[in-house]
């Protein structure tokens, strides 16, 4: 069966790139094929030039705003154990007057959720939606124009991109001003079609044909491959000739799109990873790097499939869910929930159990807590810093007092990667359950 490739009501008729007049995507479905006979019976048709399964995809994991100091990718003063100096250094752009107003990046993930206030202001506002549907973008797996962000992962990726900057809330994007398109085709678990990946980018097509300037692409997501034989996989040989001819045709007309390059702690050049992998030359594979300057031991590698690496851990960003840890909210919502965030000092006993020690449920697992210097929230104040030992693969589960002004509800579970936060409990709520996973 054929299906509708975008959402558009009409297309204007445009002059079309070398890559484009050639190109028509589609989803071809059969109930009496398999999926090897089906692709089979498309490559000897003679019609189709390229045959790919509709695979898996899943995501990949200085201004006056007030937590700008712990985003180490800015501005790295040795936070978070890190090299000082290890960093993008954008006020280099910034003191130039630099801001990406004029530009759009296309984050084609999760969504985003449009409505935070670190964003809004940087949201892409479709001046066409006579023409194409969506004020802020499109959202492929509902099949609507409202591409809110029911993961988070979309929202965290903007808030790096282009959170806004020197608005005094929040953070800063490495673009202050720049405007997100949302594209969504990742559900609410982070997983979506190769399907619709490749329609989010003809989406992207039709924006550009109707003169929105579209300078970048971001893909925080790789494939999820059922018979991924390395180096020889010519499903995935297949998928990435498809991405190629979709950044191919978004590249001509000024698009850059950007890849995750897997974090699997893989060498991609024994193998093969998509999009990543897509041998286009509007296509960047982006490794992550640490605090240190170093590579992400997560990080996928390789010296002829990866072109760079960015900053990708202990990031602080924008997330679309209240957070106590190392969510960013406003001092309004912070002085609703929080007395106080336990920010530590040399007096404080490290009993557990209390000021904000955690408590081990599990006494397999072992770890020890300092108090260390860097701070996240409080300039001059502490963080407690744990560091496990002999741990295996699996999860530990730490109970963290934490302070509450008043009762708010049954606490739920609380998903830290920064620093630990909490004080005494004295609302009589149960103490807060910090899950980590230490996979």
């Amino acid at each position: 069966m054929l299906r509708k490739n975008h959402p558009t009501k009409a297309r204007p008729q445009q002059k079309k790139s070398a890559a484009q007049k050639t190109t028509t995507i589609a989803l071809v479905r059969s109930e009496k094929l398999s999926t090897e006979q089906l692709l089979e019976n498309l490559k000897a048709s003679g019609q189709v030039e390229i045959a790919a399964p509709n695979y898996q995809l899943k995501a990949c994991k200085m201004p006056g705003d007030p937590y700008v100091t712990s985003q180490w990718a800015l501005k790295n003063t040795g936070q978070s154990d890190g090299t000082p100096g290890a960093d993008l250094h954008p006020e280099r752009l910034w003191d130039k007057g630099t801001t990406g107003s004029s530009k759009v990046v296309a984050v084609v993930d999760t969504g985003i959720d449009y409505t935070h206030e670190d964003l809004i202001s940087n949201m892409w506002v479709n001046p066409h939606q006579d023409k194409l549907p969506g004020k802020y973008g499109y959202d492929f797996v509902s099949e609507d124009a409202e591409p809110m962000d029911d993961n988070g992962h979309g929202t965290h990726c903007s808030g790096i991109i282009g959170a806004s900057g020197n608005n005094g809330v929040g953070i800063s994007g490495i673009n202050q001003k720049i405007k997100l398109m949302a594209l969504k085709m990742l559900d609410d678990d982070g997983y979506g079609e190769l399907y619709n990946a490749l329609r989010a980018y003809w989406y992207i097509s039709d924006v550009q044909d109707l003169g929105v300037d579209v300078a970048a692409i971001n893909n925080s997501y790789t494939e999820i491959p059922e018979d991924y034989t390395p180096p020889d996989a010519p499903k995935i040989k297949a998928m990435n000739q498809l991405f190629k001819r979709v950044m191919d045709i978004t590249g001509e007309k000024g698009a850059v799109s950007f890849c995750c390059a897997g974090n699997d702690s893989e060498d991609n050049d024994r193998g093969l990873i998509s999009p990543a992998g897509a041998d286009s030359p509007y296509n960047i594979a982006v490794a992550a790097s640490d605090p240190s300057g170093d590579l992400a031991p997560y990080s996928n590698y390789g010296k002829t499939s990866v072109d760079l690496a960015a900053p990708g851990s202990y990031i602080l960003s924008t997330i679309n869910e209240p957070s106590f840890t190392p969510g960013i909210y406003t001092p309004a919502q912070r002085a609703q929930l929080c007395d106080e965030f336990a920010d530590y000092e040399e007096k404080d006993s490290l009993e557990p159990g209390k000021w904000g020690v955690p408590k081990n449920t599990n006494p397999s697992i072992n770890y020890t807590y300092t108090l260390d210097q860097a701070h996240f929230f409080n300039t001059g104040k502490q963080s407690l810093k744990l560091q496990f030992t002999d741990v295996t693969k699996g999860l530990a589960f730490l109970q963290i007092p934490y302070t509450l002004k008043e009762k708010v509800g049954q606490v739920g579970t609380t998903y830290a990667s920064l620093a630990i936060r909490g004080g005494l409990s004295k609302s009589g709520q149960p103490s807060s359950i910090l899950v980590l996973d230490m996979g």
